[in-house]
């Protein structure tokens, strides 16, 4: 009489854990080597699956349940890492629209919310918001290492938005080199109370690309803007005057 071999059960423990979908990103090497991985797993517990059911004790046959529980695992977590694949590739394909659709914005002056600004020799203007009416207004001016290179009076200490054009000169008149700039408005009423201020520059888009985390950025000058920090577009860029006061 022949004897029969009995082999181990496959464990009921769930064999899935480290395959379950992660949150989506956009790198699809990690969901196609999860895929290629779960592959030859599944390949290899199916081997084992049919070596089982041929030697199996018949007066002790396998739990199906058990196999089949597996199988179900299997084939949810596949359609979980295809689900992240094709996510992945819909967010591949915005971020490629999204570059293209921002192609509008190349040679347009925008209005940019914050204080940096880059002089390119051809001037440059900032704007400044006053939140009530203010009988001074001083701009200062900074260089990229943080040095204060200009003093100079606001254009106007009525209440609302001003625009102030610089000359690319320092308080002793001479010009400055290209290059990235902080301006800082501040603001004083007729009891020498603060006035509140806001603050934005402007600059001309010369680039459109991705940043390192996969979102749109506009190249202005030196700066990257994101497409959230535009408050106005305009057709050319405004050039400078003399400035006005010390």
């Amino acid at each position: 009489m022949a004897t029969s071999t009995t082999l181990t059960k496959t464990d009921t423990s769930n064999p899935l854990a480290k395959y379950q979908a992660k949150p989506v990103s956009t790198t699809k090497d990690s969901n196609t080597t999860a895929l290629d991985k779960l592959t030859d797993d599944y390949t290899t517990f199916l081997k084992l699956l049919t070596t089982q059911l041929q030697n199996q004790d018949p007066t002790n046959p396998m739990d199906s349940a058990q196999f089949t529980q597996q199988l179900v695992q299997y084939s949810q977590v596949e359609q979980q890492i295809k689900s992240n694949q094709k996510l992945d590739k819909l967010i591949s394909n915005q971020n490629s629209a999204g570059v293209g659709s921002s192609l509008g914005y190349l040679g347009k002056t925008i209005e940019m919310d914050g204080s940096a600004f880059t002089y390119d020799n051809n001037g440059a203007s900032f704007n400044y918001t006053l939140s009530n009416n203010a009988s001074a207004v001083t701009v200062k001016i900074y260089d990229e290492s943080g040095t204060l290179v200009r003093t100079q009076a606001g254009a106007s200490g009525t209440l609302g938005k001003h625009t102030v054009l610089w000359d690319g000169k320092d308080d002793a008149g001479k010009e400055l080199s290209k290059g990235l700039y902080t301006v800082e408005v501040s603001a004083t009423d007729a009891a020498g109370n603060a006035v509140s201020t806001k603050v934005s520059t402007n600059g001309k888009v010369d680039g459109v690309e991705k940043d390192s985390s996969g979102a749109i950025v506009l190249d202005v000058g030196k700066l990257q803007v994101s497409t959230d920090k535009i408050l106005a577009i305009h057709d050319t860029v405004a050039t400078t005057t003399p400035p006005t006061g010390t």
